[in-house]
Parts: C-alpha cells; sequence; structure tokens
C-alpha cells in the first residue's frame, strides 16, 4: 500500500503548477517528441494529467500549441508507418524477386533434366511414346492371354 506522507506530499507539489507560457511549451514539445499525458503525469516537474487537460480548457494559447504537438506527434508516427511500409514492400519486392529467380533456376534444371532423359532414349521422344505405346500393347495382350486360359487377373470375355 501505498504511504499517506508520499501520496499527500506528491500532491501537494502538483498543486504548485500553475500554467505558464514556459511551462506550456516544455508540455508540448514533451507531447510533440513522443510522450504521453500520462507520463508527464509520472514525472514529478511536470503538471499532472488534469491539469494539463484543464489547461487546455482554459488557456487558448496552450490548447492550439497542445493540437500543434498532438499532430506534429501524429504526423512523426505516420511519417515511421510509412516508412516501415515502405521498407517491408521493398523486402516484399526483393524476396518476390528472389522466388522467380529461383522458379526460373529449377525451371532450367528441370528442362536440362528432362532433354537429357529424351536424349538418353534412343529414339528420343518419338522413341518413348512408341515404347509406351509397345508397352501398353503387351500389357493388354497378356490380359487377353489370361483371360483365355482362365487364370486370374484376366480380363472377362463379353
Amino acid at each position: 500500500m501505498t504511504d499517506p506522507k508520499r501520496v499527500d506530499a506528491h500532491t501537494r507539489a502538483r498543486r504548485r503548477h500553475r500554467y505558464t507560457t514556459a511551462l506550456g511549451v516544455t508540455v508540448c514539445r514533451r507531447l510533440a517528441a513522443g510522450e504521453s499525458v500520462y507520463a508527464l503525469d509520472r514525472d514529478p516537474a511536470m503538471p499532472c494529467a488534469s491539469s494539463i487537460m484543464r489547461w487546455r480548457r482554459d488557456y487558448a494559447e496552450f490548447a492550439d500549441m497542445y493540437a500543434q504537438s498532438v499532430l506534429a506527434r501524429a504526423d512523426r508516427y505516420a511519417g515511421a508507418a510509412f516508412a516501415e511500409a515502405q521498407e517491408t514492400a521493398r523486402r516484399a519486392g526483393e524476396a518476390r524477386a528472389e522466388l522467380q529467380r529461383e522458379r526460373d533456376r529449377l525451371g532450367a534444371v528441370a528442362l536440362r533434366r528432362a532433354r537429357e532423359i529424351v536424349a538418353a532414349t534412343p529414339a528420343g521422344i518419338a522413341g518413348t511414346r512408341r515404347a509406351a505405346r509397345s508397352a501398353e500393347s503387351e500389357v493388354a495382350r497378356a490380359e487377353r492371354l489370361r483371360a483365355a486360359l482362365g487364370e486370374p487377373g484376366g480380363a472377362a470375355k463379353t
């Protein structure tokens, strides 16, 4: 639990912060730099969050500075987000290009291998087709023979 003396001393120190243009400028600079109102609230040298909100309501000069500082912070965050998005898009483009290079390389390897296989067959691709048809006809002939002999696995006569 918090010490009541400490809370009371903290509250009294906060009450001494009256609005001055210099203090308002300091608050707004820190807000523009990225600190939140509640981060300022934790700093004993700065006014509490409720004082800052009250200053916005009571002092038009401070309200304008506060709005500009919040816009500057938002602008900086948006710029950082945009830069990060551009970097991510650049990295994604590089990854896509690398993927395409790898696809091209693998395609070239597959094409080279296919050419080697075709070149290894005696009659090239036409010979490969003839060999496939020949193998199919041999299988069909074997099935007809089995069926004629009545062996299992043969094609049934119709």
